[in-house]
């Protein structure tokens, strides 16, 4: 309603404006901003993707919260059936728990744990060796920060549950879906 009084409406991504244009504020100006990072900074680092030679290599990026349902992904590392490396980025309160799960999988020496990394040309090392964004929570900048790299992404299908960031994803065009939360999925969205 708030809106309604302003000549102006400023959203944060492009499909909450074309809602808002079509449903409650077609006679308003309407622009978005969408979430973004420095792709200068980037495009100094972003060299070539790595080729696929017999080992699948994966990344996630992200923090170790209940958000981003790392131990989704371990499972289902756990249960492919080809080879693969996964490259983590990150840090957060579950460190240890996902750690001593990889372990408990048996998966730990197909692990790289980076911890946090702030500094794009050290992020970009590990981008660039990868072939796939992987994402088993609720994705957001980090899917941004995955597609300015040209990965592609895997993520799960239940958009509502995803921060606005997962407006970016098509489905097929660059990256692959899975039924949220569904280890067997995401096991056969890896092997697609």
């Amino acid at each position: 309603l708030i809106m309604k009084f302003s000549d102006t409406v400023l959203l944060y991504t492009g499909k909450e404006a074309a809602i808002m244009e079509k449903e409650w504020l077609s006679h308003k100006s309407i622009s978005y901003l969408n979430n973004g990072l420095d792709i200068q900074e980037i495009d100094k680092y972003r060299g070539s993707l790595s080729k696929y030679e017999g080992v699948l290599k994966l990344v996630f990026i992200g923090r170790f919260t209940e958000k981003s349902n790392l131990s989704l992904l371990l499972h289902a590392a756990s249960a492919v059936k080809f080879k693969f490396h996964l490259n983590i980025v990150g840090s957060g309160p579950q460190s240890a728990k996902f750690l001593l799960l990889s372990r408990k999988l048996g998966i730990e020496k197909n692990i790289t744990w980076h911890g946090s990394m702030s500094e794009e040309s050290e992020i970009a090392k590990v981008m660039c060796e990868s072939q796939f964004f992987v994402y088993p929570g609720s994705v957001g900048l980090s899917l941004i920060h995955a597609f300015s790299y040209g990965l592609p992404a895997v993520i799960h299908s239940n958009f509502k549950s995803h921060m606005p960031e997962h407006c970016a994803f098509s489905s097929d065009i660059n990256g692959i879906l899975f039924d949220e939360n569904d280890v067997t999925s995401l096991v056969n969205a890896l092997s697609e």
